[in-house]
């Protein structure tokens, strides 16, 4: 199969470090209210080789999500496994097919979402309508990770240009299988609105993954931006960047001195590490590395996702406080090893999320 959409990846220079890039840059997420074979609904905008495409997932009362994309999408199971934005999620049925509507055009000011395709039952006929033009421009946010995942698990990162909800005169229109579905309400007096976030301008990345990762043995692997981001000797260990985005991962000994690539001396190093995004630092923590046969080993420990937003809005700090009383106590683990071999390198590993009692 070909690549689909977007997806590069770079690797830092031979450590088990490695960003995968979402194809992701829009969506609408809805929440429907009453119960049914549906909890929630999403259409994404994707980012394809050959032009925009779209992936609708529908959400399962089981956890499950089921996913349709158009058949030039090309787009797999496989995909799905490594994208950092479904690789979280149980994935069920999988459905390529033609969309009898598929528009879905996403900017700072407004959406417009038409959709309509066939998926198998017991949900059947699916169609989405979301027409919205908003008074202002988003603000640029950070979407920490799902809090509480279970296996797999995938440390992901999630910028967005414009991240909102819809407000209550703008109510989408979806319908499963022909009976039409109200979305669930939010928020009350002025800020009543709908359980229905859109997403502009998105740019993620996976912090490695659940498995295996084969890489050119050069470490670069992928085209997705400039591995160097700054040229001075703080230069990041490995970063992406598309447009006004950028995420970067910086290690430090214990000393506080940067560190750019594997240590030449076959020793066990470590100290602190931050990811610093083009909106401020999102996530930060501990690291050690150490030789391991014919490459090295890597542990992240105590890795914590946090990103303030600022005072200007009473609507982002409330939200901030939310997601962090979420994400109260708990850590991220990233337990790794490269492997150089006669074809190139391979990264394995895992992501473990740790909780206080």
């Amino acid at each position: 199969m070909a690549d689909v959409v977007g997806g590069g990846h770079r690797a830092a220079p031979g450590l088990p470090l490695v960003f995968h890039e979402a194809p992701m840059v829009g969506f609408v997420e809805i929440r429907l209210a009453d119960d049914g074979p549906v909890t929630t609904v999403e259409v994404q905008q994707l980012n394809g080789d050959d032009g925009p495409s779209l992936l609708v997932g529908v959400h399962r009362p089981d956890g499950t999500m089921d996913v349709a994309v158009p058949v030039d999408a090309r787009f797999d199971a496989a995909r799905c496994a490594v994208d950092p934005f479904l690789a979280h999620m149980d994935l069920g049925a999988l459905t390529v097919t033609d969309f009898d509507r598929r528009r879905c055009v996403i900017d700072d000011r407004s959406v417009s979402v038409d959709v309509a395709v066939d998926l198998p039952e017991p949900i059947g006929r699916l169609t989405v309508q979301v027409d919205h033009r908003f008074a202002s421009a988003g603000r640029p946010s950070f979407v920490p990770t799902v809090p509480g995942q279970q296996d797999p698990t995938t440390l992901r990162f999630m910028l967005a240009a414009g991240l909102r909800n819809l407000p209550v005169g703008a109510k989408p229109d979806v319908s499963v299988n022909g009976r039409g579905r109200s979305p669930a309400p939010a928020g009350s007096g002025k800020r009543r609105g709908w359980a229905a976030r859109v997403g502009h301008d998105i740019f993620g990345v996976g912090l490695n993954r659940t498995g295996s990762a084969a890489l050119a043995a050069d470490g670069d692997g992928g085209d997705s931006g400039e591995v160097e981001i700054l040229t001075t000797a703080d230069r990041p260990i490995v970063a992406m960047e598309r447009d006004r985005h950028r995420l970067a991962v910086r290690l430090y000994d214990e000393a506080g001195v940067p560190v750019t690539a594997a240590p030449h001396e076959r020793r066990t190093v470590g100290g602190t590490f931050t990811v610093e995004a083009s909106i401020g630092t999102v996530a930060k923590g501990r690291w050690r590395a150490g030789p391991d046969l014919d490459g090295w080993w890597l542990v992240l420990d105590d890795v914590q996702q946090s990103w303030f937003p600022g005072w200007s809005s009473p609507m982002e700090v409330a939200r901030y406080l939310a997601r962090r009383q979420r994400r109260s106590g708990e850590t991220w683990c990233w337990e790794g090893r490269t492997v150089l071999t006669d074809v190139g390198r391979r990264d394995e590993g895992f992501w473990t999320v740790r909780t206080s009692s």
